[in-house]
C-alpha cells in the first residue's frame, strides 16, 4: 500500500459556527440553511482543488487553523490508530460542554483546542510521565520496560536498607 500524501489548502472563506438543528411546523427536524449553504462551500471548494483523489482511508489527522478571512485545512494520513468507536468531535463537545462554567467563563474562550483519539497527545508530556526514583520514562514499549526495571532496581535497594 502507498502511502498517500497530505491534502492542505487555505479556504478564503469566513468561517461560521454550526448552527444547532432546530424543530420545524411539523415537528421535523432540519438544519438551517445557512449552516447547509456553508457545508456546501466548503465541500466545493474542497472539491474544485482535490476533486479528482480518493477519500483517504485509515486513521487521519485533521488540522484546521482558522483566521477573520477564512481557514487552512489539512486532511493527512496517520499511522495511529483511533481507540475511541464514536466520532472525536463528539467526545470533545462533551467534555467542553461539561467544563463550560466551571474551567472557563465559556468556551468561546478556546482559541486552540487539541485533541486525539489515540491516546498519544499528553503521553509524551514528560510532566506526566511515570516518575521511577526521581526518573521519567515516556509511554512507550523501551519506557515501560525501563520503568518497570527501575521500579525493581529501587525496590531492592530500598529493602537492603532495611
Amino acid at each position: 500500500m502507498t502511502r498517500r500524501k497530505p491534502m492542505r489548502m487555505y479556504m478564503q472563506l469566513k468561517p461560521k459556527v454550526k448552527q444547532r438543528p432546530r424543530l420545524g411546523r411539523r415537528g421535523r427536524v432540519f438544519t438551517p440553511t445557512a449552516t447547509l449553504q456553508h457545508e456546501a462551500e466548503i465541500a466545493a471548494l474542497w472539491k474544485k482543488k482535490f476533486g479528482r483523489r480518493k477519500p483517504l482511508e485509515g486513521p487521519v489527522l485533521v488540522s484546521v487553523d482558522f483566521d477573520k478571512h477564512g481557514m487552512w485545512v489539512e486532511v493527512a494520513p496517520t499511522d495511529l490508530p483511533s481507540l475511541m468507536r464514536g466520532d472525536i468531535d463528539n467526545y470533545l463537545k462533551a467534555v467542553l460542554d461539561a467544563l463550560n462554567g466551571i474551567a472557563y467563563v465559556d468556551d468561546k474562550q478556546i482559541s486552540v483546542l487539541l485533541s486525539t483519539t489515540t491516546g498519544h497527545l499528553w503521553k509524551t508530556q514528560e510532566e506526566d510521565m511515570p516518575n521511577v526514583g526521581g526518573k521519567k520514562y515516556p509511554y512507550t514499549q523501551a519506557g515501560k520496560a525501563a520503568a518497570k526495571k527501575a521500579a525493581k532496581k529501587a525496590t531492592k535497594k530500598a529493602m537492603k536498607k532495611r
